[in-house]
């Protein structure tokens, strides 16, 4: 399918559009050859990309609504300025998710500069995320005319702490965050959908459809493991965590968020996996080196600045109990790369690079990295 989007030439949302995917995929591999290979990993075999789908991927979109010349827009940065490109309709966005722009335009809200999220849930209920200055929030709450123009099945969130908004009393009112089944992951036998709970302004991944490939890819690299359990660090709201724990592995989860740590209890436990996972809340990189054990395996989802402190931790684990199999998840190919140099200083011997397209038209990936100790 080709872009049927008329800004897709000067969005930032889609840099690579005009390119096609196959030359798409070669150069995100490239890239992150080139980068093992400057950091001097030794690993020189082919790193295949996954594809997913080519348009239609997202069922998240975090936008950017400002007046500008006193029209109201709404849509991401042109490439290379901080001038919004208004957004009429959007290829990248599922067919709901686009929907759902369209009918948000109707009504932008009265606000020179802020954030939206708009989200689908796999129900189809509707989400919107307003991120706005206390000031224009106190302004859309002192005259509430605005944000009773929002259709009443929508469910609304407002601000960092993710607090639920009630309209159904004469003024506006903000409750404690609500948990509800935005996203989901995948059964290991059967790729059957696992709910994922969560507030509108949590992470996730950008997609199901995209998301399902990289859970299937994932139990790809655990049927190459031995271990009999895992320590899993930056856990989430627990989209690989379900993955392992429906695959038969006990699991420790650390997390800091408590609201992702509440998530994965509610979410474990719809999916009646909680007696497999233990969630506790823990900082990453304060981590005792007594935790790892070479029989558990270890999995990380890091942020874009990689693993940080963690790594000084596993440099003073005695290299013959660092744990036997080590999966990395990545969307950053300079930190992974750099991480993956100092893990193969402690030991570890690459044996899988993949990635998995998440992110058609752009020159992200999602990368996947299955790692062995050798000592």
């Amino acid at each position: 399918m080709d872009a049927i989007c008329e800004i897709a030439q000067i969005c930032s949302g889609c840099p690579k559009s005009a390119t096609p995917l196959e030359t798409q995929h070669k150069e995100k591999s490239d890239h992150l050859a080139h980068l093992l290979k400057s950091r001097e990993v030794s690993f020189e075999d082919p790193i295949d990309i996954k594809p997913t789908v080519s348009w239609r991927s997202r069922d998240r979109a975090d936008l950017t609504v400002e007046i500008q010349s006193g029209a109201k827009t709404i849509g991401l940065f042109k490439t290379g300025t901080f001038e919004v490109a208004d957004m009429i309709n959007c290829a990248q966005m599922s067919a709901e998710l686009e929907e759902w722009l369209i009918e948000f335009r109707k009504f932008l809200p009265p606000v020179q500069k802020g954030s939206v999220r708009l989200r689908v849930a796999p129900d189809k209920t509707r989400g919107l995320w307003l991120d706005f200055s206390n000031n224009d929030v106190k302004m859309l709450f002192d005259d509430s005319s605005w944000l009773r123009t929002i259709p009443q099945d929508v469910i609304i969130e407002v601000g960092q702490r993710r607090k639920r908004l009630n309209l159904t009393g004469n003024r506006p009112k903000l409750e404690d965050p609500q948990f509800f089944p935005w996203f989901e992951t995948y059964r290991a036998r059967d790729l059957a959908p696992l709910a994922i709970f969560s507030q509108i302004a949590s992470f996730s991944q950008p997609g199901r459809a995209t998301n399902k490939v990289l859970i299937q890819e994932f139990y790809n690299l655990l049927s190459l493991t031995q271990s009999t359990s895992w320590l899993e660090i930056f856990c989430g709201f627990g989209n690989f965590t379900l993955a392992l724990a429906s695959y038969g592995y006990p699991v420790c989860a650390l997390e800091l968020d408590s609201l992702a740590i509440e998530g994965v209890k509610k979410s474990s436990q719809a999916a009646q996996l909680e007696h497999l996972i233990d969630i506790r809340k823990e900082n990453a990189l304060k981590l005792d080196p007594s935790r790892f054990q070479r029989d558990m395996g270890l999995l990380v989802d890091p942020p874009r600045s990689g693993l940080g402190k963690l790594l000084d931790t596993l440099s003073q684990v005695n290299p013959k109990k660092l744990p036997q199999d080590f999966i990395y998840v990545s969307c950053f190919a300079d930190s992974l790369s750099a991480d993956l140099a100092r893990l193969e200083s402690f030991g570890y011997k690459i044996q899988k690079v993949l990635g998995v397209d998440q992110f058609p038209q752009s020159a992200h990936c999602e990368w996947l990295c299955l790692l062995k100790n050798a000592n």
